[in-house]
């Protein structure tokens, strides 16, 4: 996700067929308000008509509760009594030394295209938009935007490849919309023409819409949008100091951030969308938004994950410019072991309720 951010430990050992998660890493949280109680109102419901959460794929249980599966239906309806809108979904390629990119095979326990295939039917069925949104995992699990450059020619050519094989699935399953890039820093910056190649290697492929997710800290070094629609941002900026700021400072500095990736934006002549924002369940979370809980947690207190999208709705909320917001994240098993308590996601958590107020849904 952002800058420095490591990639989680859980996920990757079940992909290559190590120990899974400790069970008891879906114990229910337990919120303690007091710990992270607000100074101001409720927010209002959310002006941004794209209400985005991004689906990730469950690979316990050999992907059995993943992408297209009743477990994933459960969650899908959940999601819409929430008010959510629009989902994205992340299949992933592994970078190998050298710069070669491996997709996911059809018979492996991950994101396959028959997966994505039945969620997207599944998503649609329920009136939701569908976003393809295809994510990199780097060999040595350090963070894809410092992917070493001196592997630029091999993974240019792979990275071609492995974007026109999502933007032709994409178009056959008419999806809404395809994420060229994600998080992908270190090559936009050194290669100013990037955007524009792959953007225009897309749109031979798909008819939809066109987006780059750039890492939070990226966007103020793109100097070239052509052939995009939108540009999306991974919204995880640093916006407390310390675990005692007051609500109207880590609001102030919402604004300031958000304002700064919408003047990016315009000078590039594209909407804005988050393309991710989220918070962990734990007391540091507006302090290191980006850490996994692997690495960052000091105890698990859902009360700080509510507080911290409360917030956000109101940051939000005076920033009606922003097209829309997806949060990261919701797991296709309702059970999921993927994170433990201190985790992101927020559907068994206080938060979920925000969100609905947010998303003008029901908890």
């Amino acid at each position: 996700m952002s800058a420095g951010r490591a990639q989680p430990v859980t996920r990757r050992a079940l992909l290559t067929g190590l120990a899974a998660g400790a069970a008891s890493a879906c114990a229910p949280r337990a919120a303690t308000p007091s710990a992270a109680s607000s100074t101001l109102p409720e927010p209002p419901p959310l002006p941004q008509r794209e209400r985005g959460v991004c689906l990730a794929h469950d690979v316990a249980d050999g992907g059995r509760r993943g992408y297209g599966s009743a477990p994933c239906a459960q969650v899908l309806d959940r999601l819409v009594t929430l008010g959510v809108t629009s989902v994205s979904l992340s299949p992933y390629g592994f970078v190998r030394r050298g710069g070669r990119i491996e997709r996911v095979d059809e018979d492996s326990i991950g994101e396959t295209d028959g997966r994505i295939a039945r969620v997207t039917e599944a998503a649609r069925a329920r009136g939701l938009r569908v976003v393809l949104k295809p994510h990199l995992w780097l060999d040595d699990g350090s963070f894809v935007g410092h992917l070493d450059r001196t592997r630029a020619p091999a993974f240019l050519e792979a990275y071609d490849d492995f974007l026109g094989h999502y933007a032709q699935l994409a178009e056959a399953l008419a999806l809404d919309a395809l994420v060229v890039g994600t998080e992908l820093g270190g090559f936009t910056r050194a290669h100013g023409g990037l955007l524009s190649r792959w953007a225009t290697a897309a749109r031979v492929r798909f008819r939809g819409e066109l987006v780059y997710a750039a890492n939070w800290d990226e966007l103020p070094h793109l100097t070239d949008a052509t052939g995009l629609d939108t540009l999306g941002v991974q919204f995880y900026p640093p916006v407390a100091r310390h675990t005692s700021d007051d609500d109207a400072t880590i609001v102030g500095r919402m604004h300031a951030a958000l304002d700064g990736a919408l003047a990016d934006a315009a000078r590039l002549g594209r909407p804005l969308v988050l393309t991710e924002v989220g918070y962990r369940a734990d007391p540091e979370a507006l302090l290191h938004p980006s850490g996994w809980p692997e690495h960052r947690v000091t105890r698990a207190d859902a009360a700080h994950q509510a507080r911290a999208f409360r917030l956000l709705g109101h940051a939000l909320a005076a920033r009606p410019a922003v097209r829309g917001l997806y949060v990261w994240k919701v797991f296709s098993d309702p059970e999921s072991r993927e994170e433990g308590p201190a985790g992101f996601s927020p559907l068994r958590t206080p938060t979920a309720r925000v969100l609905a107020r947010l998303f003008g849904g029901r908890a």
